[in-house]
């Protein structure tokens, strides 16, 4: 068997996806990991399992991920520790909190000023540029 995948953490979650969609292993807590009891007798289909995660930026917005990195880990959360070993941390921020990465003002901001919070009224626009605009 061969588990690869790209860097930083991409061969980090080959590992955690192997065990949780081919083994049935499931990370519940910090501190307890299911493992079924057929485990062991499990056979690993012969072939080519490809996994891209769907999101770039992933937090689960609760304590227990911030406080033991290494769970979150498990659950490829990529906005927790800075450890190379982990994966380390996204170049994402807070979800529409980086919307200045995504679509910077610089390049946008001129065309689609809706796109950013209006901070003033007057004759010029500034752009917050961790502000989407809901309009």
């Amino acid at each position: 068997m061969h588990i690869d995948g790209g860097r930083p953490r991409g061969t980090l979650y080959g590992v955690y996806e192997f065990f949780e969609e081919l083994c049935g292993v499931r990370y519940l807590t910090h501190d307890h990991t299911y493992y079924p009891d057929k485990a062991a007798a499990i056979k690993i289909p012969f072939g080519t399992h490809r996994y891209n995660p769907t999101f770039a930026f992933r937090w689960s917005y609760y304590g227990e991920t911030s406080k033991y990195p290494e769970f979150a880990a498990r659950l490829h959360t990529n906005t927790v520790s800075d450890d190379p070993k982990l994966g380390g941390k996204t170049g994402y921020r807070l979800v529409s909190h980086n919307v200045a990465y995504l679509l910077p003002p610089s390049q946008y901001g001129k065309e689609h000023p809706e796109y950013y919070a209006l901070v003033t009224a007057n004759e010029s626009w500034r752009w917050k540029a961790e502000a989407l605009s809901c309009a």
